[in-house]
């Protein structure tokens, strides 16, 4: 099992907009109006998650590992979820894989 590596400060390309962060929403659609025109391609890329391999050459991540959560997500966790946090958390996993459309999904949810 890999060391647990604690808060940490995710390095990401921005592709929303200055002060997207106060609205209180973690997830975001397809169509979300906080990503900016530049936003948009970037995320349809991938491109804003190359810059995660700085977090893994400082040992906050690795290349593998359920992916990194927000502290007010993971303060609402269950014992078991909790788990999870016990590992080093990773740029892609098996969900961010199954879910790679996941703002077309929430796309309808608004």
């Amino acid at each position: 099992m890999a060391k647990k590596s604690g808060t940490f400060k995710i390095i990401k390309f921005r592709s929303m907009k200055i002060n997207s962060d106060k609205s209180g929403v973690n997830s975001t659609s397809g169509n979300d109006n906080r990503i900016t025109p530049i936003g948009i391609f970037v995320r349809k890329f991938k491109i804003d998650e190359l810059s995660q391999f700085f977090n893994v050459l400082k040992g906050d991540m690795s290349v593998v590992g359920p992916r990194p959560q927000v502290k007010t997500d993971a303060s609402l966790y269950t014992q078991v979820e909790n788990k999870m946090l016990s590992v080093r958390p990773g740029i892609t996993d098996l969900a961010s894989i199954v879910f790679a459309d996941e703002g077309d999904i929430l796309a309808g949810s608004g």
